[in-house]
């Protein structure tokens, strides 16, 4: 149903914004939507009934898991109706053009593929406790890959960042470095939680100051607390080391209880129970969240 409200309301946004049919329906719409909020002229994604396209792309991941293990256990017509809507969604996340969706559902699918491959197959009982070490192994090995290469090739990063056409980039980039040069500065315990903002301008790289955005926030009376845009810059700057591990430790156990309970369940009943794709999926959701976004209340 929220999906199909997301949708309904899109037709005349996509059609007021892009082609200039039924304006004035879209903006009566849209004025009972957004409230004081003032439709954003300059930024032509898809955000639907949401305040900006990343918050659309948040809750779209939410839904996702959701609606793709609906799919599965669906039959006959009520499936083919799921995999419209399932498709219709994904359209609306490719629209959005944001940055959240790309993270968000391509982990998502990744999680999903090792689910059905691996953890928890459909039509057989599996051993997932001999893969469990495998891989452990290849994360801890493809993490401090992509972290290496992210310094090898940051310069050249921040190069691209500032010649783009986004000025959020840079503004997400440099918070970014912002909070892990005082996680660096800080490692063991940070500056304290909710501390970041008080300390970003000792550590904000000059080119975070090719930002309006930036500017705004450190240079002048603007009303705006200072973002991280992404939850382990911000705990790690708060807290250091501590931070990022207990938020990533918290759902990778939950995940792994609901992967237990599951196989228990299916040994007992020999059924796979229609939550554990998602409940599990959902919990890498947030992970995944966390890396473009820093609220924790999303």
């Amino acid at each position: 149903v929220s999906i199909c409200i997301c949708a309904v309301f899109s037709i005349f946004e996509i059609s007021a914004r892009w082609f200039g049919f039924m304006s004035g329906v879209f903006d009566f719409l849209g004025s009972l939507v957004y409230a004081e909020s003032a439709v954003l002229e300059w930024d032509m994604r898809l955000r639907s009934v949401a305040f900006e396209p990343p918050d659309f792309a948040n809750t779209a991941g939410y839904l996702w898991p959701w609606l793709l293990g609906a799919i599965l256990f669906a039959r006959g017509a009520w499936r083919q109706l799921l995999l419209v809507v399932f498709i219709i969604l994904n359209v609306m996340l490719v629209l959005s053009d944001s940055r959240t969706s790309m993270i968000v559902v391509a982990g998502l699918a990744g999680v999903f593929f090792l689910l059905r491959t691996i953890f928890l197959p459909p039509h057989r009982l599996g051993n997932p406790e001999k893969m469990v070490m495998p891989v452990t192994i290849v994360s801890m090995l493809v993490v401090p890959a992509v972290l290496i290469l992210l310094v090898a090739y940051f310069n050249d990063i921040v190069f691209a960042v500032i010649e783009g056409d986004r000025v959020s980039n840079i503004s997400r980039l440099a918070s970014m470095t912002a909070s892990f040069r005082m996680f660096e500065a800080r490692p063991l315990f940070g500056f304290g939680f909710g501390q970041y903002a008080f300390h970003i301008t000792d550590y904000m790289p000059y080119w975070g100051y090719y930002s309006w955005e930036i500017r705004a926030w450190l240079l002048e009376s603007m009303d705006y607390w200072p973002a991280v845009y992404s939850i382990y810059g911000r705990f790690a700057a708060d807290m250091g080391m501590l931070g990022p591990l207990m938020w990533a430790s918290i759902w990778l156990w939950l995940s792994r209880t609901v992967l237990i309970t599951t196989l228990t369940y299916r040994k007992i009943t020999g059924e796979l129970p229609f939550a554990a794709y998602p409940l599990i999926m959902s919990c890498f959701g947030i992970l995944l969240a966390g890396v473009p976004n820093d609220s924790v209340r999303a």
